[in-house]
């Protein structure tokens, strides 16, 4: 059996059987499900169902017709990607090379910057049918995994998101895989066994995954919570930790000797720690600014809860800026924590506009209307309706720690560096299948769906 057979194939021991929760209900619609609605075909289908919508988007509205046009941290991967190509990549801590390569080898089959775009769609499509392997993998439920997939397909900042040339557009296809193959613990599966393959696999999947994007590093904490959740044996849940570890080592550490040799200290992925952090935690974010305008003509703001550049915020000299860039991140990261700790009330409300920003309830007096709409109300009605759901039902919510986890995980992250919706993205995901669970948890939702099979068959 293949690789891919073995990830769409569906296993028996894959399906929860924790006692209280109403899987077996909602895996009980699958039965009206008509014939051709396989886990392979639903994969599949949400896939081109996914693309198809990112490419009309971003034929319409969100495709750049130059690389002039690309934002800064767009134009810097290509940079490293064409530096890639031509041999004249200078090696630097600051950026891993995961998605550089990415783009390297789709620049070596043409650079056409749509060409580019249409790539980077078809790539992140793959997140809507991951999310469903994710869900269908650990529920054993069809139906609602392929809803969950359909909402993440559908969901606006999901596609808005998918047509840019950013790292996460790769990452949070895999990220969702790394869910996928991530094993379930006895309090899920009922039955007490490791599952090493698997949790060899995710853990690999992870490793690639940081290199595409570091920030996944601040997941490993988030891991071994949801395997404790999930796992009455504490012997299991430490062997399975260890297991992912080994094989998530196995990808980080070469490229950490590496860069760790290069620089003479010890670097596990990247050394944009101080950048990262005084960007998002500078005195300059308090002072009033305006808005302005971005080179695609978008306006946007600038303010408490956002990130400022390093020639801008504040922690350096003209002098220090043209220090090399590893002196200058230890400057700034000093520099950033001595202003914290001498200032703690601007520090904790900078971090409050981090999470309200993140979370879509700052700045509203900022926000274009189709932002609020589109962007805003849905989020903020998205992690009510999984909260409120979660909280009346315990004991769903200890069956779904692999997913409102993520909520803790990209908080974390944006604490860290800024409330960014796009760092949002695995929290998003994860709780449309929070909350696709939960409703169909609720009787009266799985009859309307009950009736809408029905009415396909």
């Amino acid at each position: 059996m293949s690789f891919v057979d073995d990830f769409l194939q569906n296993k028996s021991d894959e399906k929860s059987t924790h006692d209280g929760v109403q899987f077996s209900l909602i895996r009980d619609i699958d039965e009206l499900a008509p014939k051709f609605l396989t886990t392979r075909t639903v994969f599949w289908g949400l896939y081109f169902f996914s693309l198809i919508i990112n490419l009309v988007v971003g034929f319409a509205h969100n495709f750049r017709a130059s690389y002039d046009l690309l934002a800064a941290d767009e134009a810097e991967y290509v940079q490293l990607a064409n530096a890639l190509l031509d041999g004249s990549l200078m090696v630097s801590a600051r950026r891993t090379l995961g998605f550089p390569v990415i783009l390297a080898a789709i620049f070596s089959i043409s650079k056409n910057i749509v060409f580019l775009q249409c790539v980077i769609a078809a790539i992140y499509a793959f997140s809507a049918p991951m999310l469903f392997m994710a869900v269908r993998r650990l529920t054993g439920a069809l139906v609602a995994a392929a809803i969950a997939g359909v909402a993440l397909a559908l969901w606006p900042a999901s596609i808005f998101q998918g047509v840019s040339v950013l790292s996460e557009s790769a990452a949070l296809p895999m990220f969702l895989g790394v869910l996928a193959w991530l094993p379930a613990g006895s309090r899920l599966s009922g039955k007490v066994m490791t599952n090493a393959r698997a949790a060899i696999i995710s853990g690999l999947m992870l490793g690639v995954l940081t290199h595409v994007r570091p920030m996944y590093l601040l997941f490993l904490p988030i891991l071994l919570m949801i395997i404790v959740i999930e796992e009455r044996h504490i012997f299991l849940a430490a062997k399975r930790f260890s297991l992912i570890m080994v094989a998530y080592l196995v990808i980080i550490l070469p490229w950490s000797v590496y860069v760790s040799t290069t620089f003479h200290r010890p670097i596990l992925l990247s050394s944009n720690g101080g950048e990262t952090l005084a960007g998002g935690l500078s005195p300059v974010l308090l002072e009033p600014r305006d808005d302005y305008v971005t080179a695609t003509g978008r306006s946007t703001w600038v303010g408490a809860g956002k990130w400022i550049s390093i020639q801008d915020n504040g922690y350096l000299t003209k002098q220090e800026l043209a220090l090399p860039y590893e002196a200058q991140d230890k400057l700034m990261r000093d520099r950033a924590l001595a202003w914290i700790f001498s200032n703690p009330k601007q520090a904790i409300y900078i971090e409050l506009c981090k999470l309200g920003y993140m979370w879509g309830v700052y700045p509203i007096t900022k926000m274009h209307p189709v932002e609020i709409i589109a962007g805003n109300i849905p989020i903020v009605v998205l992690l009510v309706f999984s909260i409120v759901s979660l909280l009346a039902r315990p004991v769903l919510a200890l069956a779904l720690a692999r997913f409102w986890t993520q909520v803790l995980f990209v908080s974390a992250v944006g604490l860290i560096s800024w409330g960014s919706w796009r760092f949002r993205q695995p929290a998003d995901a994860a709780l449309l299948a929070v909350a696709t669970l939960s409703a169909l948890s609720i009787g009266h939702v799985r009859q309307l769906v009950r009736r809408a099979l029905l009415a396909l068959r």
